[in-house]
C-alpha cells in the first residue's frame, strides 16, 4: 500500500519456549515504539489546520509541529537499532513492517521518510516566518501563511499515510503473537 512493496509473511516457525519469550519481548517494545509514535498524532490537527497570524500561536504551532515530527522520528531511529540489534529476528520485525529490510527501516518506509520531509519543510519555514514576523505587513503575512499551510497539509496527509502504515503493522504484531502461542 501507499507505493510501497509488501513483503510476505513467513511461514509459521517453530520456536523453542526461550525463543518465543524473546520475540514476544522484541514485539512487545515495537508494538510501543509504535504507541509512541501515535501519541504524536495528538498533534496531527496542526499540520491540516489554517495557521494563525498571531505571533504567540503561531510559536505554539511550531513547538506541536516539532513534538510530532520529533517524536516520528524517535521512533524509526529506534526501529533502526532495534533490527540491528535482533539480527536473530530480522525476518520477524520485517514481517511486522511489512518489509524486506535490505537497508535501515528509515530507507525502507517512504511514506515516514516522505512525512519528515515535508514536516522539515513546513517548520523551516514556520521558522523563517517567525523570526521575520514583525517586518511582515498582515497582508504579505496572511498570504505567506497561506502557502505554509499548504505545506502543514500535504505533512498531515502523509502523516495519515504513517498512521494507515503503524495500525498495519500493530495488526501485523497481533497476528504473530496468535502464532507464538
Amino acid at each position: 500500500m501507499f507505493g510501497e512493496a509488501y513483503t510476505k509473511p513467513p511461514p509459521p516457525k517453530n520456536y523453542f519456549p526461550n525463543e518465543k519469550i524473546e520475540l514476544g519481548n522484541l514485539l512487545t517494545v515495537v508494538g510501543r515504539l509504535f504507541d509512541d509514535g501515535v501519541a504524536g498524532f495528538a498533534e496531527a490537527s496542526n499540520f491540516n489546520n489554517p495557521l494563525p497570524n498571531v505571533r504567540p500561536l503561531l510559536v505554539q504551532r511550531r513547538r506541536e509541529v516539532g513534538l510530532t515530527d520529533s517524536r516520528i522520528s524517535n521512533m524509526l531511529e529506534y526501529l533502526d537499532e532495534l533490527v540491528r540489534q535482533n539480527p536473530r529476528y530480522r525476518s520477524e520485525i520485517a514481517s511486522v513492517l511489512g518489509k524486506s529490510l535490505t537497508g535501515a527501516v528509515s530507507i525502507e518506509i517512504p511514506s515516514i521518510h516522505r512525512f519528515l520531509e515535508l514536516s522539515r519543510a513546513f517548520t523551516g519555514d514556520l521558522d523563517s516566518t517567525l523570526q521575520r514576523y514583525d517586518s511582515i505587513d498582515s497582508k504579505n503575512l496572511n498570504w505567506v501563511l497561506t502557502i505554509i499551510s499548504r505545506e502543514g497539509m500535504s505533512a498531515g496527509n502523509e502523516l495519515n499515510n504513517v498512521k494507515t502504515w503503524i495500525d498495519q503493522c500493530t495488526s501485523r504484531i497481533d497476528k504473530m503473537r496468535e502464532q507464538l502461542k
